[in-house]
């Protein structure tokens, strides 16, 4: 628009200019014709001189802003063509942080995807070996209650022999002469009876040492048996 109105200011100058060196000419040629128009031909000069110079002053006054114009609209656009320049640049940190955002949320995706990946194959472990486990636990629960029918064996076993040898102690009572073996042996069975009674809580070795007690306790019964006789 700046540039426009200053060729347009040129053009009506260089037409003023023009239409002024056409008057002179006519009335120039007017002088030559007509002297008595001489006078009034040079005021008509002197007036167009007057106006043409007015004129140019004006027109180079537009001239002048329109060249202030032009550098401000020059130093703007290069301001706007920075800030393009710093906007683009942004831009372009922007999409660089952008895609590193994106790489770097794909690796912890990755990374998410295989801790997923490893905790559920723990899980399945764990369900693997609660499995076995709760096997195990089926098999020491039977064994268990195998354990527990022997310990019940083994106290009735001890029982029908403590039977036995309150009924040997009462033979024995009756003879004074075995009154001391006798309380000797009772002491010995009823040390072995809670040695016994002790042992059956445990595992299977507690019925093993209870039968071994009792075979124990049955050799004494025989050596008791034969104490009789004698």
């Amino acid at each position: 628009d700046r540039e426009e109105k200053e060729r347009r200011a040129v053009e009506d100058l260089t037409a003023a200019l023009s239409e002024a060196s056409g008057k002179a000419e006519e009335a120039h040629e007017r002088f030559l014709k007509k002297e008595d128009d001489y006078e009034h031909a040079l005021t008509q000069i002197g007036d167009l001189k007057m106006s043409l110079n007015s004129t140019k002053e004006n027109y180079e006054v537009m001239i002048e802003e329109a060249h202030y114009d032009i550098t401000c609209l020059r130093n703007t656009v290069g301001k706007l063509e920075a800030e393009v320049s710093k906007y683009r640049e942004e831009c372009e940190a922007k999409e660089l942080e952008i895609v590193s955002l994106n790489k770097q949320s794909e690796e912890e995706i990755a990374t998410l995807k295989a801790e997923a990946d490893r905790v559920g194959a723990s899980l399945r472990d764990a369900e693997h070996e609660l499995q076995t486990v709760n096997e195990e636990k089926e098999i020491l629960q039977e064994k268990l209650l195998h354990t527990e029918s022997a310990v019940v064996e083994a106290n009735r076993a001890v029982q029908e022999v403590k039977a036995e040898k309150e009924g040997l102690q009462e033979q024995l009572m009756r003879t004074e002469l075995a009154v001391s073996e006798a309380n000797k042996a009772i002491e010995e069975v009823k040390a072995e009876k809670e040695d016994l009674q002790e042992q059956l809580m445990h595992t299977e070795s507690a019925v093993t040492e209870a039968n071994k007690a009792l075979q124990e306790v049955k050799a004494e019964k025989e050596d008791l048996q034969e104490q009789l006789m004698h």
